[in-house]
């Protein structure tokens, strides 16, 4: 019954980028997407929304992560703090 799903699989991949954000003040989290995943990005009240590398950038490394644990996306959504999806 049940197994994990792929955004599940996805949070687990990114584990590792989660942490690093939340040393700066981020927080990561993800949720299922037609076709893909979405990934939120959120900041704190103290941190630089506007600090992170452009969202085709990151866009970039997620992708990267998930496809070394071997999962890949035809599409991954990114919505950074203080914008819509992209």
């Amino acid at each position: 019954m049940g197994g994990t799903t792929t955004s599940e699989r996805a949070s687990s991949l990114l584990e590792g980028l989660r942490t690093s954000l939340a040393s700066d003040g981020y927080e990561l989290r993800v949720e299922p997407a037609e076709a893909g995943i979405h990934v939120i990005v959120s900041a704190d009240s103290d941190t630089c929304a506007d600090c992170l590398v452009p969202e085709d950038v990151f866009r970039g490394i997620l992708s990267t992560v998930l496809e070394k644990g071997g999962l890949v996306m035809a599409r991954i959504d990114v919505t950074y703090p203080a914008s819509g999806a992209h």
